[in-house]
């Protein structure tokens, strides 16, 4: 291994000018399909129906001095839309439960589906708004009556995302939450429907972590129940009806919550994943008042098992922490804990302690740094020459590149660079010894095709990476 200043850059963002308009991470917001849209409602974003709303009511919204996200179903048949009769009886699947008059769309037909949905796209632009929510973009998880595969639906949301940047417009996510971090690099912010009642808000994070807005709706809790929580979390809330007209509680951000830290979330500090941790892995604890108001880290050294009056503990172990923050900590799992099935987590701030969060006990959940800290785009890697990885200094075919990781279980590790197996020279320790952080040497293999985004899996113990993490190489 060589030395290297790359720990710095390991929870750093990369800033990236902006070519059309995209929501701040905190934006307030109204979601109303239904109904006259209700301009009286203070908002700085309206997000309504394609083809239920003229040019003239965007342009009152934009008289406001608010934003407007066009509303279309990109995965579903809706009978009554004027566009009906362009959709064949062949891409028409199952019918969706609960919504008459709508069935799922095989989204394997890009070469049928694609011009409808630029057609919508365009229309949504010609009517003035500035973004586009698309919706039912998660078939291949549901009964559509077609054997989509996951594969499959990151190509038609791919191919969306596409299609509304090149008319200058931003796109959300809608729901679709396995395939966050494959999506996060082509969609400008998320929108989620009952993550809370789900238990499944972590998912999001990337998003969050990203500076990428995420706007969330519950349907079946009481606003007072779910704001502290998602304002924790970053989000933008609503409590909704499932009419979705104008009917409205937002989350202010100033809502009493129960006293006392409350632990949230506990992800992979390389992905932002949840679903369960590794012995040594380097965490996220994401959470409400949790630790000292300002990000602190130890003071002298890398670890230690308290900064200030926080700590927290694994099952009674106690964790090394590198960083806290009220909303956040950055902490290492005790490595003597790959014996149990699930670990209990507990934060103590001062003399309050969370409610333990239990979270599963993983042999291995690898995950590669990247530069922009999601988990997903440009890996985190230093060339054989000691310089960055990136598209102005590419690695060479053939040469070691170091790479940077997470949730490597028992240091054992495979990589893949442009599909092909590469020659693992060595895995150790993290960059300056980085606690909970493993540099993985590599040679990048001489037959692949070079370019500006290879991508690179890396894999441990039977358990394979996200495929969104690539590389430069030289041609």
């Amino acid at each position: 291994m060589y030395r290297t200043g790359i720990a710095v850059l390991l929870f750093s963002s990369v800033l990236c000018a902006q070519e059309y308009w995209k929501p701040n991470p905190k934006t307030t917001w109204q979601w109303q399909l239904q109904g006259a849209i209700d301009l009286s409602v203070n908002a700085e974003v309206f997000d309504i129906d394609l083809f239920d709303n003229t040019p003239a009511t965007v342009a009152a919204i934009h008289a406001k001095g608010s934003k407007a996200i066009c509303y279309f179903s990109a995965g579903s048949f809706e009978d009554w839309r004027p566009d009906a009769g362009r959709f064949p009886d062949s891409v028409k699947g199952r019918n969706l439960d609960g919504w008459p008059g709508e069935r799922w769309l095989d989204i394997r037909r890009i070469d049928i589906l694609g011009p409808i949905m630029e057609s919508r796209i365009q229309l949504c632009k010609e009517k003035g708004f500035d973004a586009v929510e698309p919706d039912n973009i998660d078939a291949y998880v549901n009964n559509s009556g077609f054997p989509l595969t996951g594969a499959e639906q990151a190509e038609f949301n791919r191919y969306l995302a596409a299609a509304a940047h090149k008319r200058g417009l931003s796109i959300a996510l809608k729901n679709d939450l396995d395939q966050v971090s494959t999506l996060l690099p082509y969609f400008d912010f998320a929108l989620n429907e009952s993550c809370l009642e789900y238990d499944e808000c972590d998912r999001l994070l990337p998003f969050v972590q990203a500076g990428k807005a995420v706007f969330h709706v519950e349907y079946e809790m009481a606003a007072s129940s779910f704001c502290p929580t998602t304002n924790a979390l970053g989000f933008n809330s609503l409590q909704k009806n499932w009419e979705l007209d104008a009917f409205r509680v937002a989350c202010t951000g100033n809502e009493s919550a129960a006293e006392g830290p409350e632990l949230l979330a506990v992800v992979s500090a390389s992905t932002l994943t949840g679903g369960g941790v590794v012995a040594g892995q380097l965490v996220l604890l994401y959470g409400r008042d949790i630790g000292p108001y300002w990000m602190t880290r130890p003071e002298g050294v890398p670890t230690a098992e308290a900064i200030g009056d926080t700590s927290v503990t694994f099952s009674g172990r106690t964790g090394l922490l590198l960083a806290a923050s009220r909303h956040q900590l950055t902490a290492i799992v005790p490595g003597d804990v790959g014996r149990l099935r699930n670990l209990d987590i507990a934060v103590k701030n001062g003399d309050a302690v969370t409610e333990t969060l239990r979270v599963k006990v993983l042999e291995a959940n690898p995950g590669l740094f990247t530069l922009n800290g999601t988990g997903t785009g440009q890996a985190t890697a230093q060339n054989e020459d000691g310089l960055l990885n990136d598209t102005l200094t590419p690695a060479v075919r053939g040469s070691a590149i170091l790479l940077t990781a997470t949730g490597i279980g028992s240091n054992h590790a495979r990589v893949w660079i442009g599909g092909v197996e590469a020659e693992v020279i060595a895995v150790g320790p993290g960059p300056e010894n980085l606690p909970g952080v493993v540099q993985i040497q590599v040679r990048v293999p001489a037959e692949i095709e070079g370019g500006a985004k290879v991508p690179v899996v890396i894999e441990s113990l039977g358990v394979r990476s996200a495929s969104s993490v690539t590389l430069a190489v030289a041609p």
